[in-house]
């Protein structure tokens, strides 16, 4: 099933981003135990890793939720913040800083990111999220939504 642009779960999705409740109140939840809160989104295939970055001004550690999938034992996450015109403040933060540490569950790995160069790829990996997500997130802005390969150290 592939989602457009104006279905209810796609614009739920973008507000609650855009609103940044989902970093603010989601991370800490997640952080601390609150993993079976999203056991609904990954019954349906919707699947959430907590990506730490350092940050590019103050060098504290960051962290944030995102979308993935697998790919061997590679994360695959893109920089959609919903569609906005602005890309996320985690992307620029690995640009300065690539290293970055990945959480799901209890689970933490250190991992180095890489963005997709190949425009053929790319395009084929954001066509991968579940249920075109992503896809309508790039149908909804005018920048270019990078997508982050993430390998393990």
């Amino acid at each position: 099933m592939k989602l457009s642009k104006n279905n209810l779960i796609v614009r739920v999705l973008r507000w609650a981003i855009l609103q940044k409740g989902l970093q603010k109140v989601a991370v800490p939840v997640i952080h601390y135990g609150g993993w079976p809160l999203l056991l609904p989104y990954y019954a349906i295939g919707i699947k959430f890793l907590l990506l730490t970055t350092t940050g590019r001004k103050t060098g504290k550690p960051r962290m944030w939720p995102a979308l993935y999938f697998r790919q061997g034992q590679d994360f695959i996450i893109s920089a959609h913040q919903a569609g906005h015109d602005k890309h996320p403040m985690w992307y620029l933060n690995l640009k300065s800083n690539p290293k970055v540490n990945v959480e799901i569950f209890w689970w933490r790995r250190e991992y180095m990111a890489e963005e997709v160069q190949d425009e053929d790829a790319r395009i084929a990996l954001l066509s991968q999220f579940p249920y075109g997500l992503v896809d309508a997130y790039q149908d909804s802005t005018a920048r270019k939504i990078p997508v982050i390969r993430l390998r393990p150290l």
